[in-house]
């Protein structure tokens, strides 16, 4: 029979690998790094992470994503991909993934990242059919105030990342602000209002 507190203790672990991986949301970091990041939960057997790892990016779940680094596996980098950073903010729930009570889920600060991601569809939308350079957006949302490039980024990866596809980039690899941004056509369903994303909030 199964050690019930063993898998609760495994459910808490991938809650608190979800929460890691959201606060570093917008940067790739290695697997060793998360798991120094949990110390605080005691020695984690690399074993015991890896199991978690493949049930949170595995078939059906893929809340990460993994590029695995063949000579050493803790060396592999890891990142959230959007349907996880949908998990992480509250707006799905997994049976097999634990949160801490004490962890803020549905904050305002998830709220206002949230309307962030929807003033970035609304303002791609008014430009659609011109490529605009990230610096340009960013100023034209200027009437939110400062917007810290490291937020932006995050609800940029959001849109158009794996299974949201609302944007598209085309990175500049010397000076992110001076890559370009468009809307694909789901993007513009999504500011049409005929499709709708839990974590993205429109303007009323």
């Amino acid at each position: 029979m199964t050690d019930r507190l063993e898998v609760s203790e495994m459910k808490l672990l991938r809650g608190d690998i979800i929460e890691t991986l959201y606060r570093t949301y917008g940067t790739d970091i290695r697997i060793a790094a998360i798991r120094n990041a949990l110390r605080s939960k005691g020695l984690l057997p690399e074993e015991q992470l890896k199991k978690c790892i493949y049930y949170l990016g595995g078939e059906g779940k893929r809340y990460i994503h993994v590029e695995v680094n063949q000579g050493n596996w803790m060396d592999s980098l890891a990142w959230l991909n959007p349907v996880g950073v949908n998990l992480a903010e509250g707006d799905k729930d997994d049976v097999g993934v634990i949160f801490d009570e004490g962890q803020a889920r549905n904050s305002l600060e998830v709220t206002e990242r949230k309307m962030l991601r929807g003033a970035v569809i609304e303002t791609l939308y008014k430009t659609y059919g011109t490529d605009i350079r990230i610096a340009v957006l960013r100023n034209a949302l200027r009437s939110k105030g400062l917007i810290l490039e490291d937020e932006l980024k995050k609800c940029i990866f959001y849109l158009g990342g794996e299974q949201k596809e609302f944007t598209h980039v085309e990175v500049n690899q010397e000076n992110w602000l001076d890559s370009l941004i468009w809307l694909n056509p789901v993007g513009v369903n999504l500011a049409e209002g005929d499709r709708d994303d839990m974590g993205v909030i429109l303007n009323e």
